[in-house]
């Protein structure tokens, strides 16, 4: 490496505004300190499939101050130096509440969980009207609850990261300029191993050759990562419209926020990475017809945001829980497709509040839902997820009696669903084992299970659940 090249080492610090479209990630005004100095070292990185692995050089500091550690990396026959220049940088990712990007998408979504793996779109977002092979990127993290590890790639790789990850501690902003291969649906894939908030602004970009041979991904290739490789969620069921629909309802969002990460800490001895998520009832079954004879109440979006806001200021994720009433459950998902475009809001089905008439939703009465019509929301919500380059999104449906999901062999696998049967049913210890055993599912899908406060006798431990007492484990966890 000549020493033009050394010299582009920048150990400017991150600075920015949170209005309008910033250039660098905003941090507090504070005295200036004194940098330690300079060591470089050799390292390898690998930004994508379509390149091999090239020498890095990464500088490091003895100070323990907390100017960003910055790497200005050479890929194979790209380099740095050679990238089309943006008139400015282009933020095409900010996780931090408040921020913003070019476009207003991916801005504010909180910070990213353990093992989230988010697909970031590109190409579309930056002017660029000729095919691009690769983006000079500087990553940065911000605001990091725990250390841990952010890596970039091009969508199709077996495994993530497969990258020479940028590590980050709580503290310190970390930054890395980094040269990533753009995967065919013009995206790269950000994947953080603690979590952090992260931004991406996109410097420069490489044509494609003339003559590229066409590539062997698919253009549809998502990041790969499924919600529940190596994590589960546990969540609070409810709503704060009265404390009598579950637990998430007996106090406001903050303190649920705090009473989650309790319920949640037990549950982070298994060999899972936890993700903890409010299981919100977002359209409400009641005994009242309303003026439309549907036996139901709808939220807000402005209500729902506010659990949703509480959620990405602690990294969590937001279930939507669906109570239809005479409705049908499309017609109330698509009343939240606004909501469900994100990529931390998932959808939950109750088919016990889903009735036809002459029968109304009230306690002690079961309803029911046929495959069909569950079909009808999940190919709906995988092409929202593929429409907007969305991570894999979790689709819930309730059952604790056979009859509450009909046909269930007939409902269809999408990718980019997570599909989970979650038993709900309460009672003693054996009872609920042996519902359990009559609902689970196999793979792909995924089981889950409810705990209940006050209807289960004896309620199980995450202790007896991490064992192994039920069989599948399950992968969500819902204490109502």
């Amino acid at each position: 490496m000549n020493a033009r090249k050394r010299n582009g080492y920048r150990r400017d610090r991150v600075h920015g505004a949170p209005g309008g479209r910033p250039s660098r990630l905003p941090r507090p005004v504070e005295a200036p300190r004194r940098a330690g100095p300079a060591r470089w070292a050799l390292r390898f990185l690998v930004a994508g499939t379509a390149v091999a692995a090239v020498p890095v050089w990464i500088a490091f500091t003895d100070s323990e101050e907390t100017t960003p550690a910055r790497t200005v990396v050479e890929t194979g026959s790209l380099e740095a130096e050679d990238a089309e220049p943006l008139s400015e940088p282009a933020r095409v990712l900010d996780t931090r509440i408040g921020a913003s990007t070019v476009d207003g998408r991916l801005a504010g979504i909180g910070l990213r969980p353990p093992g989230s793996i988010l697909p970031v779109p590109v190409v579309d977002r930056i002017g660029v009207a000729e095919p691009v092979r690769a983006v000079l990127v500087e990553i940065t993290t911000a605001n990091a609850r725990s250390a841990g590890q952010l890596s970039v790639s091009a969508p199709g790789a077996r495994q993530l990261p497969d990258a020479e990850p940028l590590d980050y501690v709580p503290g310190p902003d970390s930054t890395a300029s980094v040269i990533v291969p753009i995967g065919p649906g013009g995206q790269i894939c950000v994947a953080t191993t603690g979590p952090t908030d992260v931004a991406v602004d996109v410097e420069g970009w490489f044509p494609a050759p003339r003559a590229a041979a066409p590539s062997d991904v698919p253009a549809d290739t998502p990041c790969q990562g499924r919600l529940f490789d190596d994590r589960m969620i546990v969540a609070m069921y409810g709503t704060d419209r009265t404390p009598r629909l579950g637990v998430l309802g007996e106090q406001d969002p903050a303190a649920a926020a705090r009473r989650l990460d309790e319920i949640a800490e037990p549950w982070r001895a298994g060999d899972r990475s936890v993700l903890p998520a409010f299981e919100l009832i977002a359209t409400l079954a009641t005994s009242d017809p309303g003026d439309d004879g549907l036996y139901r109440l709808r939220s807000s979006h402005e209500f729902v945001r506010r659990y949703l806001d509480e959620a990405r200021r602690q990294g969590y994720y937001l279930i939507l829980d669906l109570q239809p009433g005479r409705s049908d459950f499309l017609t109330e998902a698509k009343y939240y497709e606004d909501l469900l475009r994100e990529p931390d809001v998932g959808l939950a089905l109750d088919p016990e509040w889903r009735t036809e008439p002459p029968a109304r939703p009230r306690g002690g009465f079961i309803g029911t839902v046929d495959a069909a019509e569950v079909n009808a929301v999940i190919n709906w919500l995988a092409d929202l997820v593929a429409e907007e380059q969305l991570p894999e999104k979790l689709l819930v449906v309730h059952q604790f009696t056979p009859d509450m999901l009909t046909n269930r062999d007939q409902v269809v696998t999408r990718e980019g669903i997570a599909f989970n049967v979650h038993m709900d049913g309460f009672g003693r210890r054996a009872v609920k084992l042996d519902t359990y055993s009559k609902i689970r599912v196999e793979a792909p899908w995924y089981n889950g299970l409810k705990l209940f406060y006050d209807e289960d006798v004896d309620i199980f431990t995450a202790a007896d659940v991490l064992d192994g007492v039920f069989d599948p484990t399950p992968v969500l966890v819902t204490y109502q």
